[in-house]
């Protein structure tokens, strides 16, 4: 994506929205039917440079073994999210040209191949449903993305948004946060009422 279109994008659109619910340019490009053969990508800022993306069958092997060894341990289950999303982040990040993607926004606004967290969140909000209907899956289930920040009321800081998914036998939101670091890197998975009051990795690990 062009320099120009990006900056604009990020003021426009990227990282700020109206009140309430995630806005269109999330909630419009988000795909509970995706699969290891048919995902799109959203690449720059605000999804403006979408790209078809498909994992091999070696590849979703291979991430898929990574919950070989959950069994009925729901933090186990997380851990093996954090790992399968670096990876497939990787994956499609190196196809797409966005494998150079910095952590947060501003530390790559003037490069090529940097991505906001809308693009960000909806993608891991993809990643998350391409494994749950490759039933690997059991213990969360997605709770479509959240925002936090000055528009969404809950501070005087940027918005931010993020996907989230609910622990199955507690019924906690979780976020499933990809936009602190750098592509291929595993996201951050926190409770959403600490996240709510923007924590940030410098803060230390959630508790």
């Amino acid at each position: 994506m062009r320099l120009g279109v990006a900056v604009v994008a990020l003021f426009v659109t990227g990282c700020s929205t109206v009140p309430g619910a995630p806005p269109p340019i999330i909630t419009d490009n988000l795909q509970p039917e995706a699969t290891w053969e048919k995902f799109t990508f959203c690449g720059g800022f605000g999804c403006t440079d979408p790209q078809a993306v498909t994992f091999s069958t070696e590849e979703a092997t291979a991430i898929s073994k990574r919950f070989n060894s959950v069994a009925d341990n729901p933090q186990a289950e997380r851990q093996a999210v954090r790992s399968a999303i670096a990876e497939m982040e990787s994956i499609a990040g190196a196809r797409t040209g966005y494998d150079g993607d910095r952590g947060r926004t501003f530390s790559g606004m003037l490069r090529a191949g940097q991505l906001d967290c809308y693009s960000e969140a909806i993608n891991t909000s993809n990643f998350l449903a391409i494994l749950v209907n490759a039933g690997l899956i059991h213990h969360h289930t997605l709770a479509g993305p959240v925002l936090r920040g000055l528009s969404a009321h809950t501070s005087l800081n940027f918005t931010h948004a993020t996907a989230t998914i609910r622990d199955n036998e507690t019924g906690e939101r979780l976020v499933v946060d990809s936009w602190f670091h750098d592509n291929g890197e595993p996201p951050e998975i926190l409770p959403v009422t600490l996240w709510l009051q923007d924590w940030n990795p410098e803060d230390g690990p959630p508790t």
